[in-house]
């Protein structure tokens, strides 16, 4: 079958770029996958001469983008679609997380990742290490909210990013908790976020994000303080993916800031 031979085509490139060979699942899972990508390239929208990039090493990291569309929009603006590929044959929303769904894999049910926020994941890291797509200024600023196709200089659009912090105020804290976020903890966290300009989290994956929260790593209400080793910088989407692995996301009454 042609799909088969275009993943014995990668595996050889992998073995000659990367000097790896390629285990059986990863290679079935380009069977399956790319059988897919073929329909989806044979459509008349996506013109003929559109670049095409199969599991694409992003400069200086291991990561590795499965399948990579790129071309020029109706203003001839250069563009690209990053299109970040699964085996999963279904999946469960995490209530009220707008970064974790829940799907069976590695033999058992677990919360991974959407695939909206790898895929603008490594967006940023294209754009800090591929100097054809600065020079270019090819448009790789894709909404990480899950399902949002919109186009933004931020992590998330304006319209996700008011819903995100509608919800994290309607939820993400306990009136008990919020009595203890006074003067004195403002200025505790106005000195740690200057000192700590970048999410800890992503810069620890090779991502620069602002900072937008300081997070107590020990909840206020189980015994944890304002002490700066009991602090870190984050965005909001690593926020709160720490909560929603806490299970605190949202209607849990328990929730701890």
């Amino acid at each position: 079958m042609q799909e088969d031979t275009l993943a014995e085509e990668i595996e050889q490139c992998m073995l000659q770029r990367l000097g790896r060979h390629t285990v059986q699942n990863e290679f079935m899972s380009w069977v399956n996958s790319y059988n897919y990508m073929y329909k989806v390239l044979s459509d008349p929208g996506i013109p003929e001469n559109a670049g095409v990039a199969i599991e694409y090493n992003i400069p200086q990291t291991a990561k590795r983008v499965d399948f990579m569309i790129s071309g020029y929009d109706a203003e001839n603006h250069p563009d690209m679609v990053i299109v970040e590929l699964k085996q999963w044959s279904s999946l469960e929303k995490v209530a009220q997380s707008e970064t974790l769904v829940e799907t069976f894999v590695g033999g058992s049910n677990r919360r991974v990742v959407h695939p909206s926020y790898q895929a603008w994941s490594y967006a940023q890291l294209i754009s800090d290490y591929n100097a054809s797509v600065q020079d270019a200024e090819i448009q790789l600023d894709p909404c990480s909210y899950p399902g949002c196709s919109k186009l933004t200089d931020k992590r998330i659009c304006e319209e996700h990013e008011k819903l995100s912090n509608s919800n994290y105020e309607k939820y993400g804290r306990d009136k008990s908790t919020k009595k203890r976020y006074g003067r004195a903890w403002k200025r505790i966290r106005d000195k740690y976020a200057a000192e700590h300009p970048f999410c800890e989290m992503c810069f620890e994956r090779e991502i620069i994000v602002p900072t937008e929260e300081i997070h107590h790593k020990l909840p206020l209400s189980e015994g944890g303080t304002h002490d700066r080793s009991n602090l870190i910088a984050l965005c909001k989407l690593c926020h709160s993916t720490i909560h929603a692995e806490r299970g605190d996301y949202w209607g849990n009454q328990n929730h701890r800031g």
